[in-house]
């Protein structure tokens, strides 16, 4: 919280890791920087706590780190795993002084994914519109694994739910929103929900757009 990090002795760049994203066996280094912002020298102990008990962690070359008051170290952590089942692999690098009651958290990060469609996230809806008006690229959205990583081996599709209404050019804008969909619709004529479903795999959702 925020007044443990104001009395901490310890300060950690960056705050968090991400060791990112990708396939089975693993191996990512992030660098990580301790700095003693404390008055006196201190011995800070480096433990690693994942989110799962059994899950594979990242290593450290060393777990006690002497430094001096305004020293500072970095330290190369190192994430290197085989036989990796999808998910996300996360926790916390708790940084503890041996003079100090209180300690320094740094998460860390790494995904497998699936490609199995979890999430269908909507970026961007208009909300309204005018009856029978024509919005282009009216709904934005984005499809991820349970991990929340991108679903990239299939393709979306989109469907009308609403009589009068259209949705038409349906699009990848990854170049500008990374893994992100969008497309167009003309609302029906008359005033009302305009509903249009969104569906990747076994996985859909709905948006609606009122007409008014």
């Amino acid at each position: 919280d925020v007044l443990a990090a104001l009395n901490a002795t310890v300060v950690a760049a960056p705050v968090s890791l991400s060791f990112g994203a990708g396939g089975s066996p693993a191996n990512s280094t992030q660098n990580l920087t301790l700095t003693n912002v404390g008055t006196v020298s201190d011995t800070f102990q480096i433990s690693i706590v994942p989110a799962g008990s059994s899950a594979p962690v990242p290593q450290l070359s060393t777990t006690m780190v002497p430094l001096d008051p305004g020293a500072s170290v970095t330290l190369p952590v190192v994430f290197q795993a085989d036989s990796l089942a999808p998910g996300a692999y996360e926790g916390f690098l708790n940084v503890q002084g041996l003079q100090s009651a209180v300690g320094t958290h740094v998460a860390y990060w790494y995904g497998v994914p699936s490609n199995q469609p979890a999430h269908i996230t909507v970026l961007q809806n208009p909300g309204t519109g005018s009856a029978g008006a024509r919005l282009t690229n009216a709904i934005v959205f984005r499809v991820t694994d349970a991990a929340g990583l991108p679903v990239t081996t299939l393709q979306p599709s989109v469907t009308t739910v609403t009589a009068g209404a259209q949705a038409s050019s349906l699009s990848s804008i990854d170049s500008a929103i990374p893994n992100a969909f969008t497309f167009t619709v003309r609302l029906s004529s008359q005033p009302g929900n305009n509903v249009f479903q969104i569906q990747e795999g076994g996985l859909n959702t709905t948006v609606t757009i009122v007409g008014q």
